[in-house]
């Protein structure tokens, strides 16, 4: 896992967070930006959708005749697909704005309108509206805004994500 930090010093500086946190002391990165991985639990609720199609495929060719059996199959496997297909490719975090990136979507949060950024427990995390953007509940992450959806993010490390979410964005301009 890394974590790319750029400075306004230098725009190509690359660290780990544990190399991160003795420079942190004093300032923060301008330019944060964190790759998602799948966790356990979206494996499991992955395979969960699966089942009905599997039961389908197993039932309809040896037990019963159900028609149209691949049609079924398909409809009952295509939640699969888009929750693949949903999953963050990226989460960045600059001076301004959290970026969440995806394979068909990018959505903005200008930093002004965070209120606040809290760790939450794997199952809330999954059944939270805004978990379309977690792939790990593990490791999810609330953000609170002022109006508005608010986002569930599972970044690596959610402790960097935490820390420099909740600082005054003004602050870090300075």
């Amino acid at each position: 896992m890394e974590v790319e930090a750029q400075s306004s010093s230098d725009a190509s500086d690359k660290t780990t967070p544990h190399s991160m946190e003795a420079t942190q002391e004093n300032r923060l990165p301008n330019i944060v930006s964190d790759t998602p991985r799948v966790g356990l639990y979206m494996w499991v609720l992955l395979v969960a959708l699966l089942l009905p199609a599997l039961a389908v495929a197993l039932v309809g060719s040896n037990y019963v005749n159900i028609p149209h059996k691949t049609l079924w199959v398909l409809l009952l496997a295509s939640p699969v697909l888009f929750v693949i297909v949903s999953l963050p490719k990226s989460y960045t975090i600059s001076n301004d704005e959290l970026r969440i990136q995806g394979w068909y979507y990018r959505f903005r949060i200008h930093r002004s309108t965070i209120v606040s950024c809290e760790p939450m427990k794997p199952v809330k995390a999954i059944l939270h509206p805004g978990s379309i953007f977690c792939s790990d509940p593990s490791t999810a992450l609330k953000i609170s805004r002022k109006k508005g959806y608010s986002p569930v993010i599972s970044p690596r490390n959610p402790e960097l994500f935490m820390r420099i979410l909740r600082q005054d964005p003004e602050d870090e301009k300075e």
